[in-house]
């Protein structure tokens, strides 16, 4: 099984839209073969309201690349380039 751990900052102001983006995502991964578990949402704590976590189980890391070649993966990649106030820190490892 594969885990992935992916942390996104997004620009003051943005939290709604890249909210959105995020969950139109998180409706269509949660179709695809392979998936066990797809979860997102804001983070809690001080100075962390503007920064969203991701965790998700795959059978394996073929089908997260398959995810990754999706359609709707694709299109919300390039979108929430726009709502980042740094680089996605994104952690896969084997469970």
């Amino acid at each position: 099984m594969i885990g992935v751990f992916a942390r996104a900052t997004v620009k003051p102001g943005h939290s709604g839209p890249f909210e959105e983006l995020s969950r139109k995502l998180h409706q269509k991964s949660l179709s695809e073969d392979g998936v066990i578990s797809y979860n997102f949402g804001p983070m809690k704590g001080e100075g962390s309201e503007n920064e969203f976590a991701f965790l998700e189980r795959w059978e394996s890391i073929e089908a997260l690349e398959a995810h990754m070649e999706t359609e709707h993966y694709k299109e919300a990649d390039e979108t929430c380039q726009e709502h980042l106030a740094e680089p996605m820190q994104i952690s896969i490892f084997e469970i």
